[in-house]
């Protein structure tokens, strides 16, 4: 929690400088965490920089009594004015960058601290850091130097502006002497921290619960004589900025996986915060009350008999306990990474808190080599919390009925959310130990062009050297083939590499070898330290005109589906053996691509679609978005910055979808929009971006922002319901305007019935396959009409399986659009679909063709 207090700071009581006091003293460790004067990089204050793909993550700063941080561009205590210094020391800067980064990195606003305990201030290895004092009205500096040397026997260095002096103490014991000689000896006003009058201090709180009620904390402190002006939660304290690189075994990388049936419990309505005042990361779960076990990954609510777990909202408590070979202790730098955990996350190891994390689906992780016991058992424990709110993405609520509202249970609340699919919870993907070299490769980017016959592979390689920063690490870059050829060199850890008549990466409808991947074999070395990973990438070009979506130069048409992470008992969880049916199940449907709805995928589907040719569009969270707040524009983009961190080398991710139905015709969605878009393609230009709008194109605000507009409709089920007739001739004059709105390619992102499978009725009724087909091929034969006008691009159906939503009284168990059903067996729409789009790229089905209407469909390059 992040305490903003008033600059005025005479106004402070004697009990505040007390405790400002105590948390200056607390500061004195942060020097154990600079950078070497030499290796600082100068700022330039008034610009503010936005951090490329490949920029590197800082420490972090965590009080020693666990209890609260202090971090902020400030200079803190005394009275006086700032000091105007037109230029900046690299001890200024050094100080500097450590507490603005404290609470510039890694945060939903940039704002908020991370906390990482892989810079904890109480290693007594790490040297103390030591402010400078700042001395008032000097009238020779240069003298007063030669004292303050000859009273410390140390060597002090010091920078003047005006009749200021500015020293820097190269110990505690000098600072106490130089200290106590200017304001005892020489009685001239001297300060370690100044504090401009228009600036705030931040004061971060640690401890507290997520949910902790501000009003509560607000009014303590002003009654304390503090001038508190806002509190505002942690939005995102985490570990070190995950530069995700997918974790892959190599000659010098390895992998432990911490699958497994887990110890699990949740709290009552009543006391959520009862496992933090009870600190239940510091003792093994099953201590702390009854457990039952828990499978991860896996959503927690379908895996027991129990309602209350099912439908929970809030706090829920993992823990695991495990042991680390030996070997790691020497030369090893340890990650513990989360793959994806719904939706805020705090994780302690050995009682200690290590990161937290905000959002679901996408990965977290930290440095945890100094936590581990390696001679014994270690534990790992996580708080879960599941609460939707409208700051988050995607948005929700959870409303408790109180007496006012009649005589309900106690603790009975209802749960909104403003998307329609079941808000699963828990440990959805893998938890591993990842140990790779204390010096190692952090990041890798792949970008690819092609001109002619031949291939361009431009990289760039990020690398932490820890103490090892003044070597030069050397970089040698192989590109292998999938012989495990050779087939291009270079050096450096930055470059491009030239290929002759590569093979290129192709959607599956396009090509008789799709999803042709080769290997960036990237070797870096430090001195006698060596790091090794093998990064998979596709060669390929896409680009959007006006009327096309190109891939390779070529016309590409979307034929797919809009689908779910979702599947009986266990939820969202991964589940191998179920993406492999799905992916061959996209293969005999004859489709050539997906939309990750509404949600980035588990990395491993990503694989998978590279690896067989399957077209994503990639879509952040951000589904039904309602309202457009500060708060929730920061959250968004920090959620897009993670996706295309995670996601920029796949070459099957062809688009961005920033959004999916946001209500986009409100005034606040216009600049909403801009920025979000103009976010994405400052992080990824060689991407197209897209969002799946359903709000009116003549008065919603997105479209304009997009490279290519998705359009969700749904004609003759929420329109003109039971009333087929009506689809052809509305759907193509609504897409034919909506193109003169937008002159931008459009395709159609979400259609289809609900469908309960084996109901059947003649002459069609809503409800049955019967109707569902009908729907379908009408829907079609207005599809076969927009792609003559060519700028129509795609086609996906609503949904690909069915899946479970909440409970609701226009849902049976859950959305029925899937042409699948929830176990994979096809309805008979799917065998209608598998015929259209065989027919589209003039491939035979082999077997019965009895579900192929005969219909006329013009040749078109997919």
């Amino acid at each position: 929690m992040v305490v903003h207090l008033s600059g005025e700071l005479q106004a402070l009581t004697d009990h505040y400088k007390k405790e400002m006091n105590a948390m200056s003293q607390m500061l004195q460790d942060l020097k154990s965490r600079l950078p070497p004067p030499e290796s600082v990089a100068p700022i330039n204050k008034k610009t503010k920089r936005t951090k490329p793909l490949t920029s590197s993550n800082t420490k972090k700063t965590k009080s020693s009594n666990n209890d609260m941080v202090l971090s902020n561009k400030f200079s803190a205590l005394d009275n006086g004015t700032d000091i105007d210094t037109p230029a900046t020391t690299v001890n200024d800067q050094a100080n500097e960058i450590e507490i603005t980064k404290a609470i510039n990195d890694m945060q939903v606003d940039d704002e908020f601290p991370s906390l990482n305990d892989s810079t904890k201030i109480n290693d007594s290895k790490k040297r103390a850091y030591i402010p400078p004092i700042v001395v008032d009205k000097v009238n020779d500096g240069k003298k007063l130097m030669g004292e303050l040397n000859a009273l410390t026997n140390e060597k002090v260095t010091a920078r003047v502006v005006g009749d200021k002096l500015k020293n820097f103490p190269p110990s505690a014991e000098a600072h106490r002497l130089i200290r106590s000689e200017i304001t005892d000896n020489r009685k001239l006003q001297a300060h370690t921290f100044l504090l401009p009058q228009d600036k705030q201090l931040k004061i971060v709180i640690r401890g507290l619960p997520h949910d902790y009620p501000t009003e509560d904390l607000i009014e303590d402190l002003r009654n304390e004589s503090f001038h508190v002006e806002y509190v505002t939660h942690l939005k995102h304290r985490g570990g070190k900025e995950v530069k995700c690189l997918f974790p892959r075994e190599s000659l010098t990388r390895e992998l432990k996986y911490l699958n497994d049936v887990w110890n699990f419990r949740i709290c009552s309505q009543d006391d959520q915060n009862i496992g933090f005042r009870q600190q239940w990361f510091k003792t093994p779960l099953y201590k702390t009350g009854e457990v039952i076990p828990m499978p991860v990954p896996s959503s927690f609510n379908d895996i027991t008999q129990n309602k209350t777990i099912r439908d929970y909202l809030g706090w829920s408590w993992y823990d695991k306990e495990f042991y680390v070979p030996q070997r790691w202790s020497k030369n090893f730098r340890i990650i513990l990474r989360f793959e994806s955990a719904h939706y805020f996350s705090m994780v302690y190891l050995n009682g200690e808190e290590i990161m937290n994390h905000t959002g679901g689906h996408l990965p977290f992780e930290t440095d945890v080599t100094k936590f581990l016991n390696f001679s014994s058992l270690n534990r790992v424990t996580v708080a879960l919390n599941n609460t939707l709110t409208d700051k988050t993405i995607p948005q929700g609520s959870k409303t408790f009925k109180g007496k006012n509202a009649g005589p309900y249970p106690a603790g009975f609340y209802t749960q909104g959310t403003n998307f329609d699919f079941f808000n699963y919870a828990g440990i959805h993907r893998s938890v591993f130990l990842y140990a790779m070299p204390v010096a190692y490769i952090e990041d890798i980017h792949i970008t690819t062009d092609i001109n002619n016959s031949t291939g361009y592979v431009t990289y760039n390689v990020s690398s932490s050297t820890n103490e090892f920063d003044s070597i030069n690490p050397e970089c040698i870059i192989h590109v292998v083939d999938k012989q495990e050829k050779v087939v291009g060199s270079e050096t450096g850890c930055s470059g491009t590499v030239t290929l002759k008549n590569p093979k290129l990466w192709w959607p599956n409808t396009m090509h008789h070898n799709p999803g042709y991947l080769y290997k960036l074999d990237v070797q870096i070395k430090w001195n006698d330290i060596v790091d090794q990973y093998e990064q998979p990438f596709g060669i390929r070009t896409v680009k959007v005109t006006k009327d096309q979506f190109l891939i390779n130069g070529k016309p590409f048409y979307f034929m797919g589906f809009g689908k779910h992470e979702d599947s009986n008992i266990r939820g969202k969880g991964l589940d191998m053996p179920l993406i492999i049916k799905d992916f061959n199940l996209i293969h005999w449907v004859g489709a050539n691509s997906f939309r990750t709805s509404h949600y980035p995928y588990a990395e491993e589907i990503m694989n998978q679609a590279d690896a067989q040719g399957i077209v994503v569009i990639d879509e952040c969270p951000a589904v039904g978005l309602v309202s457009f707040g500060e708060e929730l524009l920061k959250q968004h983009k920090a959620t897009l910055r993670e996706l295309i961190m995670r996601d920029k080398n796949h070459p099957s991710v062809l688009a961005w979808s920033v959004a999916n139905e946001p209500s986009s015709a409100k005034g606040s969605a216009d600049k909403y929009f801009s920025e979000i878009t103009k976010l994405v393609k400052s992080l990824d230009p060689t991407r197209p971006v897209t969002a799946a709008i359903n709000a009116d194109y003549n008065t919603e605000k997105a479209g304009k922002y997009l490279d290519f507009v998705m359009l969700n409709h749904y004609y003759a089920w929420y329109s003109d319901v039971g009333s087929t007739d009506v689809i052809v001739p509305l759907l193509v004059n609504y897409m034919s305007k909506a193109h003169d709105v937008y002159q931008k390619p459009i395709m159609m992102s979400e259609y289809g019935a609900d469908t309960i499978a084996g109901l059947h009725m003649d002459p069609p009724f809503i409800f049955t396959e019967d109707y569902q087909t009908e729907l379908m091929m009408l829907h079609h034969q207005a599809f076969d009409i927009l792609r003559s006008k060519r700028f129509f691009v795609g086609e996906h159906i609503w949904n690909f399986a069915d899946f479970l939503t909440l409970q609701q009284i226009t849902r049976v168990v859950g959305n029925k659009k899937g042409i699948f059903t929830r176990e994979r067996q096809p309805k008979a729409s799917a065998k209608l679909l598998r015929c259209r789009y065989h027919s589209l790229v003039n491939r035979t089905i082999e077997g019965s063709i009895a579900y192929c209407p005969h219909s006329q469909i013009s040749t078109y390059e997919c």
